[in-house]
């Protein structure tokens, strides 16, 4: 057994009917036996049943969109991905363990060192205006020719630590 931090809230923090998180411990078996035994076997295949299907549901999504770079799949050819011909090249889906998604700013440094040096000029002259609007390459240039201004003012805090996922309202 371990126990789990768990934490919970309702809405985005500002909108009506926004509730703060709340965490709460809990106790939860780290093996499939652990699980049956705290569960009962049935509860813990009626979840991992829903949690299948939702992964499923998820990939057909990935393959269905239109903006894919390979293009949409049609039902044919996604009934032969997700089946496969059982042979090792072509096993068929399987459900994964998923890794945890990369955080925004994460996501952000990514984009920022693919973009071409002229483009990343622009980006951080236009951050450090504030964003008020696009900035022009002339406008980018500033005393030091590294298209930032210097500010005048503290930079911000870092942001507090990541909550962990909790359980959502359903």
């Amino acid at each position: 057994m371990k126990t789990l931090d768990v934490s919970a809230k309702i809405g985005k923090e500002g909108q009506p009917g926004y509730v703060a998180p709340m965490t709460i411990k809990f106790a939860l078996g780290e093996t499939v036996n652990e699980l049956v035994e705290q569960y009962g076997a049935d509860v813990i295949y009626n979840h991992a049943k829903s949690s299948i299907i939702v992964a499923l549901q998820g990939y057909m999504r990935t393959k269905m969109d239109p903006e894919r770079e390979e293009g949409p799949m049609n039902q044919e050819a996604l009934q032969a991905d997700i089946s496969g011909d059982g042979t090792e090249e072509n096993p068929g889906w399987k459900p994964g363990v998923r890794s945890p998604g990369k955080t925004a700013a994460e996501k952000v440094r990514e984009q920022f060192s693919k973009m071409d040096p002229e483009m990343r000029k622009l980006l951080l002259a236009e951050l450090a205006k504030g964003a008020s609007g696009p900035v022009t390459p002339e406008e980018s240039e500033d005393e030091n020719g590294d298209g930032v201004e210097e500010a005048e003012e503290e930079p911000a805090p870092p942001p507090p630590p990541a909550q962990q996922r909790g359980a959502r309202r359903r």
